[in-house]
């Protein structure tokens, strides 16, 4: 399996980072998790063909997780694809994928909208990858992901957008750890008004059984205040590939 951080920008104050999108390939199957902007573009830079995918999941209907959908759909439908892969996404993203797809998906493309129920846990198998989801803590319904490959049981965990959780521990117990990390530590008891976010010392608590830490959805105010960490980690940045 490899992962491809294709954003790993926060929603604002990102800078030079796209926002939050990630691809996973195994064999004959691509998952791209969430479609941040500008999505079309990244896959280009990192070559990869968008015919390739084989399956979209949003976590969440946030613009920086969710926008660079249509860009994507509108590329497929000029080059002549009538069937876009497979969209998931819990029920209140999908009542927004609605609107858009209403208002702002190619007409000349179709589009297959799967409901996830937003606050139980759901597994889903799609091709070689089993695909597990879970609620967080955001200022809107949002789903955590872990992706486990059929082939070699290799675990990836994605916390999407949250607040700290503690129970995230255990399912970040993964080959590779992907944690949110939007706020300075100096934030974090008030992070209800940063709209429920983490900071880095909080995401490498979750992600302390990690074998491989990543801090993701960065921002120009993540590493404001100093903290301390023993054990290593990986700041994400667009274009991180780690192979398993």
């Amino acid at each position: 399996m490899e992962v491809l951080i294709l954003g790993s920008g926060a929603g604002g104050l990102a800078g030079r980072r796209a926002q939050s999108s990630i691809v996973l390939r195994e064999e004959g199957t691509v998952l791209l998790l969430d479609a941040g902007q500008p999505l079309p573009k990244r896959l280009y830079e990192e070559s990869v063909d968008p015919q390739s995918i084989s399956y979209v999941l949003v976590t969440h209907a946030h613009a920086d997780h969710l926008f660079g959908l249509v860009g994507l759909l509108y590329d497929l439908a000029t080059i002549g694809v009538r069937r876009a892969p497979p969209i998931y996404a819990g029920t209140f993203t999908v009542e927004k994928l609605r609107v858009l797809e209403r208002h702002f998906f190619p007409k000349s493309i179709e589009a297959e909208i799967e409901i996830i129920e937003d606050f139980k846990e759901e597994q889903i198998e799609l091709g070689s990858l089993v695909i597990e989801t879970f609620p967080v803590k955001h200022t809107i319904p949002t789903l955590g992901v872990r992706v486990f490959s059929r082939k070699t049981g290799r675990c990836v965990f994605y916390s999407s957008d949250t607040a700290f959780l503690e129970n995230l521990r255990e399912k970040a117990e993964c080959d590779v750890g992907i944690h949110e990390a939007t706020i300075p530590v100096g934030m974090e008891d008030c992070s209800h008004e940063a709209g429920h976010h983490s900071s880095p010392r909080q995401a490498l608590t979750v992600l302390e059984k990690s074998r491989v830490r990543v801090l993701t959805h960065i921002s120009e105010y993540t590493f404001r205040d100093p903290f301390s960490y023993e054990k290593p980690y990986i700041v994400a940045f667009d274009g991180l590939r780690i192979s398993l």
